[in-house]
């Protein structure tokens, strides 16, 4: 399994500030809080201006298969208020969010399943979602004047 993590500022401050207050929550069998708490200790923190497209990251949309599955799944991380199970925009805060979060295409990670256990999971792609692509072409257009 793949350890390493390469997390934004903002996506270290998001998940700081969730970690504070789900450990506030003391009677509670399964806290998340931990889990965060172990993510962000062995993360690193990405340069401001470092633009890698192949670390899944909040608004990316990534590609991934289960070992032994022929299936491959996509969904686009996002903040917890932009989510959508619907349209695939799952969370950065989900079990499942987490999972990918600051990853690098090529890693593979366990996702956790409903059963309590845990399945091998690859990231095959990461792609910038749609609503930043048209940003990015919106500004070498501009920039092209």
């Amino acid at each position: 399994m793949n350890d390493a993590r390469y997390l934004t500022a903002k996506e270290s401050l998001l998940l700081s500030r969730t970690a504070e207050r789900l450990l506030r929550l003391a009677d509670v069998e399964l806290n998340l809080g931990e889990h965060v708490l172990a993510l962000l200790k062995q993360a690193t923190l990405r340069q401001a201006d470092c633009e890698r497209d192949d670390i899944a990251s909040i608004d990316s949309t990534v590609r991934i298969q289960m070992v032994g599955c022929s299936e491959e799944l996509e969904f686009t991380l996002v903040c917890p208020d932009d989510a959508d199970p619907a349209s695939r925009r799952v969370s950065i805060l989900t079990p499942l969010g987490l999972s990918f979060l600051g990853h690098t295409v090529g890693a593979v990670v366990r996702v956790p399943l409903v059963s309590r256990h845990s399945r091998p999971t690859t990231l095959l792609a990461v792609r910038r979602s749609a609503r930043f692509a048209g940003q990015a072409e919106a500004k070498e257009a501009h920039d092209a004047w």
